[in-house]
């Protein structure tokens, strides 16, 4: 005896139903892709910076020009610091992990924000802990100031004793993205997703250098005069004036180890 079992087909109109909800689906992930925003803040027009000359791990001048051809990821921070400024660079190991071959095509800047305290040797040994590949970069507090300034960056040294040997710094905590003519790009908040930075490092990679590079500025065109001639020169290093620019900007409240 043979028994006949009905086999149902989805009607055509249950078919173009499931369909539409399919592509309905696609649509909808598609749709939130392109309403998702940017991470960071673009830089529109990008800005030419200031060359700069501040002194690395090997204790060798570097200037901003020196570093032209490869896109630069920089952050401001100290060797003191216990936790923000080891994650910032830290996410710059994922980036270049992220990069993969690509990596090793771009420069990553460490600019101390406490010259005091961090020497060309103390950097060699810090940065030596993340990364040989990474740039420490140190000088005099008012020469740090001025870099800082044109990055709208800020920094300020808290006293943590009386006796003032024990201190830790406040500073900006934003990640600076510049392309390979040394211009301004990009800059990210403080713990911005990683991939999401190397997508933007990436970019600038995969267009490369379009016509001639840029001169970069030269910083000493925005100092006023010779500042050991003008006496503008005590007023920086005075610590009171790095104490001004704390007013507008957002740190992170290190504490000293």
């Amino acid at each position: 005896m043979v028994i006949a079992t009905k086999v149902h087909k989805p009607s055509p109109r249950l078919a173009g139903l499931l369909l539409a909800v399919v592509l309905m689906g696609m649509g909808l992930g598609a749709w939130l892709r392109l309403r998702t925003p940017p991470i960071g803040t673009t830089i529109e027009p990008p800005k030419l910076m200031p060359n700069f000359e501040l002194r690395n791990q090997d204790n060798l001048l570097v200037h901003l020009s020196n570093l032209q051809g490869k896109p630069v990821l920089m952050i401001f921070g100290y060797t003191h610091c216990p936790d923000i400024c080891p994650l910032g660079l830290v996410d710059f190991k994922k980036v270049k992990a992220a990069l993969g071959d690509q990596g090793a095509a771009v420069n990553y800047l460490f600019i101390s924000v406490d010259g005091d305290r961090d020497t060309p040797d103390v950097l060699k040994r810090y940065m030596a802990a993340f990364d040989s590949q990474f740039m420490g970069l140190t000088e005099r507090p008012f020469i740090i100031a001025e870099v800082a300034a044109s990055y709208n960056a800020k920094f300020v040294r808290r006293i943590s004793s009386t006796a003032q040997k024990e201190y830790l710094m406040s500073h900006t905590t934003e990640t600076y993205l510049l392309d390979q003519q040394g211009r301004w790009r990009k800059v990210y908040p403080y713990a911005a997703p990683t991939d999401a930075i190397a997508r933007d490092v990436k970019q600038l990679l995969d267009e490369g250098t379009s016509g001639q590079s840029a001169d970069v500025l030269d910083y000493r065109v925005f100092a006023l005069g010779n500042p050991r001639k003008t006496g503008i020169f005590n007023f920086l290093e005075n610590s009171n004036f790095i104490d001004l620019l704390s007013n507008t900007c957002r740190f992170c409240q290190c504490r000293a180890s």
